[in-house]
């Protein structure tokens, strides 16, 4: 089949299966057309969901006789002319080919009067062959577009509507969003005859109130910020306050309706840990970008955009919405964003260790793990050895020599200690928690984590304030904020330098829920979280290890004199 360019109703088509999806897209083409123009008051009235008619009147600035059938032409607009117009787009519509579009698979006439037109103007263009006819007509200072009989040329089209009240249920979804981002327009909607929805000109107060519900703005904290250009403005329930669904969950763009998946993960991340998952928050955000900064090119809906600076706007973003939720909690000093650094790509993997060689003889304790040791004693490959002085744990003349033979992985763990002629079974836990302390301590900054770690764990006001100073003594930066009695929010915002690489996502909450039984020793909880990790317990334990038998004798006996298991066996040499 040869190559040869599309006609104009074929390629109109096309674009159409884009731009109009059902009513709803028809209605937002044309509004946002509207506010492009400079309108201040619009009028959406609908009929049978849409499908039967929808008109648009604006008392905007209007089109002049000379360019009103070209308005109807494929990739004709007046919001961008040339290459570097794509590269900071200010304007709602941009790409010309929504009139067209909708021309082709429905009946439109546009009739339009511009201020400095003596009479208006109207076109008619409907379907396939979309022939153009101009006539005068009556019209005041503005424009009206009248989309009648929605597909009535592409009825397969027309099978995947649903019905009216649905149909009308997304046109007034739609509204409300334009309504929220366009506070100084006055919207009027109808349908059927019937007024459902009429917004005066009003703040942006009021007017979050009349579309999110009465008293929305009481239960809500609202933030400003600005920063390198980025401007946040935003209303947000408080947490106390959640809801049972996700209908009232509002965000914009430089004025344009968004759906997009980096300001939602933002918005997620600030609300962790302090609304149950079963439950939504409820908010209206603002983010104002300069145009150059952003490329709203990249969803036919325009629905999604992309940030040039995407961690900038997302941490700011992020930092913006936590600052204010936690005042909800408590009263904290106002981050000074003129100072703000955003730090990321600075996690640097752990160098690597050789690893303990491990044997693993069925599960058993005590004695019965010692004597399984002792008959495997021979094949053992080259235990983990330091030669160290004379005053070591079990006082014997000659040479000592200290062991460490990891018997098995399971939770209840013993590392065995085998010097010349004895052999002790200690609990590793120690070893490692210790190890872990030592790191802690060695750190000598403390290095801030790419998002901080949320957790609503509530613990015992009694031992929150021991915990917040044992977290300060083990190098952690940990935030805490409590709402009444009932209601508290932990934050995990850094953490030792050498030990970046630990899953505290996990840790921290580990730590949190064991606070009331393991008050004395946060290094022992979070040795105790490592053994059921298990992808990360056996690279530090066996770090642990390695650093144990490099201390010294009457380090190694203080570290382990509490926990020596009882079960001691004699190892009978040889001779030779």
């Amino acid at each position: 089949m040869s190559i040869q360019i599309l006609s104009a109703q074929l390629a109109n088509q096309i674009a159409a299966g884009e731009v109009v999806e059902r009513p709803a897209s028809i209605v937002k083409e044309l509004v946002e057309n509207s506010i492009d123009a400079g309108a201040t008051k619009i009028d959406i009235n609908i009929e049978q969901g849409g499908q039967k008619r929808i008109t648009i009147t604006d008392n905007g600035c209007g089109i002049v006789q000379d360019e009103l059938a070209l308005a109807l032409s494929r990739h004709a607009t007046s919001k961008i002319t040339s290459i570097e117009d794509l590269a900071q787009i200010a304007s709602l519509g941009f790409r010309g080919e929504a009139l067209a579009s909708i021309s082709s698979v429905a009946r439109l006439t546009l009739t339009s009067k511009p201020a400095t037109q003596s009479e208006a103007w109207q076109v008619n263009c409907e379907g396939r062959d979309m022939d153009v006819i101009m006539n005068p007509a009556a019209h005041p200072d503005g424009s009206t577009v009248d989309v009648v009989d929605l597909f009535f040329n592409t009825p397969a089209r027309r099978k995947f509507l649903k019905t009216h009240k649905t149909e009308f249920t997304h046109v007034d979804e739609l509204i409300k969003r334009m309504a929220l981002s366009h506070h100084a327009v006055a919207f009027k909607l109808t349908h059927n005859g019937k007024t459902i929805r009429q917004l005066p000109v009003q703040s942006i107060e009021k007017r979050i109130d009349a579309i999110c519900g009465k008293g929305f703005i009481n239960d809500c904290v609202s933030v400003e910020r600005d920063y390198q250009g980025i401007k946040v403005t935003a209303w947000l329930t408080k947490p106390m306050v959640h809801r049972t669904q996700n209908d009232a969950q509002y965000t914009f763009v430089n004025g344009r309706m968004m759906r997009d998946k980096l300001i939602n993960h933002a918005v997620r991340q600030a609300y962790e840990g302090l609304i149950d998952s079963q439950y939504y928050p409820g908010y209206v955000l603002f983010i104002e970008v300069p145009y150059t900064d952003v490329d709203v090119n990249v969803h036919p809906a325009k629905h999604e955009v992309r940030f040039v600076n995407s961690r900038v706007v997302h941490d700011f973003l992020y930092q913006s919405l936590v600052d204010v939720l936690n005042r909800s909690f408590t009263d904290n000093p106002v981050v000074n964003y003129d100072e703000l650094t955003v730090e990321h790509d600075y996690i640097q993997p752990l160098s690597r260790h050789t690893e303990t060689t491990t044997y693993q003889p069925p599960r058993g304790q005590g004695a019965a793990v010692a004597k399984q040791a002792v008959a495997n004693y021979d094949s053992l490959m080259q235990p983990l050895s330091v030669q160290s002085g004379a005053n070591h744990l079990a006082e014997q003349p000659g040479s000592m020599q200290t062991q460490v033979l990891v018997l098995t992985q399971s939770l209840n763990q013993y590392d065995v200690l085998v010097q010349t002629n004895q052999l002790l079974l200690c609990d590793s836990r120690c070893i490692v928690a210790k190890y872990l302390q030592q790191q802690m301590s060695a750190s000598e900054t403390q290095q801030p984590l790419l998002l901080p770690i949320a957790s609503a764990v509530n613990v015992d006001i009694n031992v929150s304030p021991k915990l917040l100073a044992q977290f300060t003594q083990s190098q952690l930066l940990v935030e805490h904020h409590v709402a009444g009695n009932h209601t508290q929010k932990w934050l995990l915002k850094k953490v030792p330098s050498l030990l970046r690489s630990l899953p505290w996502s996990r840790l921290f909450v580990d730590i949190l829920e064991a606070a009331p039984l393991h008050t004395d020793d946060v290094y022992e909880q979070l040795a105790l979280s490592l053994f059921v990790i298990d992808s990360q317990y056996p690279s530090i334990r066996a770090l642990a290890l390695h650093w144990f038998i490099g201390l010294t004798s009457s380090q190694q006996h203080h570290i382990i004199a509490q926990h020596i298991q009882p079960a001691q066996v004699q190892l009978c040499t040889k001779e030779s």
